[in-house]
């Protein structure tokens, strides 16, 4: 089943399994390529609940910064501020963010933030929004052989995510039992990045970026579309209790193409263009 690459026949109800996670870590290296392509990063967005803010980055295919925070006791205008902040300190000037609901006000928080940078002669960023809840990208291409995307995925956040796993997948069988591989299709994991220290993660972020990744799981509704569940395996039930894999769709949107118009800069910038 896998060698006729039949994701949906591998491992039932896992998204990505622990065997394909485990064998991301340094991809890069294990595989000989230099990474290549722009620096980018992606900001998965929360409210002042229990749910946690992450901005996640890579150069190329290489997933090398995942910083996490509370959103508790700040407004989304402040976390804005903060993926600003982390985006200037990696040298990122172009970065999504997820625009379904509460990250709907990153739009208009981004454009005054933008405006003050232009103001005091900073770079801008552009800013693109990811509409999960949108219709899927080439509705009528194939994604997986013999199923439309339209017919196939629920939503875009369900088609962004079998990309992911699509990802995993060609990377774990490039790793594992030597298949050929495009290196603009895989993904890789730094060990060395993940695992450094941060405030908020003394012992550094590979750990839970690899629990994350293995967490969702997908199911097919009545449609027999891909709709995809931040519940792990059995704990269906409990989803509600389930920890959001904040780190996962950060990445995941990481490796997403954006809802276009959404390049989030001043109104100066837009006369100059």
């Amino acid at each position: 089943q896998e060698i006729d690459i039949n994701y949906a026949a591998t491992v039932e109800g896992v998204l990505i399994p622990g065997e394909w996670v485990e064998a991301l870590v340094d991809a890069h290296i294990a595989l000989r390529i230099k990474p290549t392509g722009a620096r980018r990063g992606a900001m998965d967005v929360a409210d002042e609940g229990k749910d946690k803010n992450c901005f996640a980055a890579a150069t190329g295919v290489v997933v090398d910064h995942v910083e996490e925070w509370s959103g508790k006791g700040i407004d989304v205008f402040a976390s804005t501020q903060r993926s600003f902040d982390i985006a200037d300190a990696l040298g990122i000037t172009e970065w999504l963010f997820d625009s379904d609901g509460v990250g709907a006000d990153v739009r208009g928080n981004s454009r005054v933030i933008n405006e003050q940078r232009a103001t005091a002669g900073q770079v801008e960023h552009v800013i693109q929004a990811f509409r999960g809840s949108g219709g899927g990208k080439d509705p009528l291409a194939e994604d997986v052989p013999g199923r439309k995307n339209e017919d196939f995925f629920m939503n875009y956040k369900a088609q962004a995510c079998w990309n992911l796993r699509r990802r995993a997948y060609k990377t774990y069988r490039a790793v594992k039992f030597g298949d050929a591989f495009d290196p603009d299709e895989i993904i890789s994991l730094d060990r060395e990045a993940l695992s450094r220290p941060t405030p908020t993660a003394p012992h550094g972020v590979l750990g839970s970026v690899k629990m994350e990744l293995k967490q969702p799981t997908y199911v097919k509704n009545t449609l027999g579309k891909i709709v995809v569940d931040k519940a792990p395996p059995g704990m269906a039930q409990a989803a509600a209790s389930v920890k959001s894999p904040n780190k996962f769709d950060a990445i995941m949107i990481l490796f997403a193409r954006a809802h276009r118009p959404a390049m989030l800069v001043s109104e100066e910038t837009l006369r100059m263009v």
